[in-house]
């Protein structure tokens, strides 16, 4: 079987809200919240600096220097910062809604994680 990468499996899920937050507010507004999204959360983890975005979404290969645990700890703050500041722009409704299907695609990737595990 083939083993699951968390950084693809991350990038795929953090594309994936790319998409739909640029299909909401627009590809300027995202580039904007990304912007301070990563400037806030690399207040916590200095590793987001390695997190790279253009008009096109995120490249996170430098990230692969991290373990799986800091790696997800690092992605759960910086969707959980972004998603701070959608709610201010946008307001609750919106975010929540954003929120419950980036939450969807993140239990997703934690069970393809878990299942990996168990094969190594």
């Amino acid at each position: 079987m083939t083993a699951f990468d968390p950084l693809d499996l991350y990038t795929s899920l953090l594309q994936r809200a790319w998409q739909r937050m640029v299909d909401l507010v627009g590809i300027h507004t995202v580039m904007v919240l990304t912007q301070r999204a990563l400037w806030m959360t690399r207040q916590k983890y200095g590793e987001a600096e390695l997190i790279h975005f253009d008009e096109g979404g995120f490249s996170f290969k430098e990230l692969e220097i991290l373990d799986r645990e800091r790696l997800k700890a690092l992605v759960e703050e910086f969707v959980s910062t972004m998603l701070g500041i959608l709610a201010g722009l946008l307001g609750k409704e919106f975010t929540e809604k954003l929120a419950h299907e980036i939450d969807e695609l993140l239990e997703l990737t934690e069970v393809q994680l878990e299942q990996d595990c168990y094969r190594d």
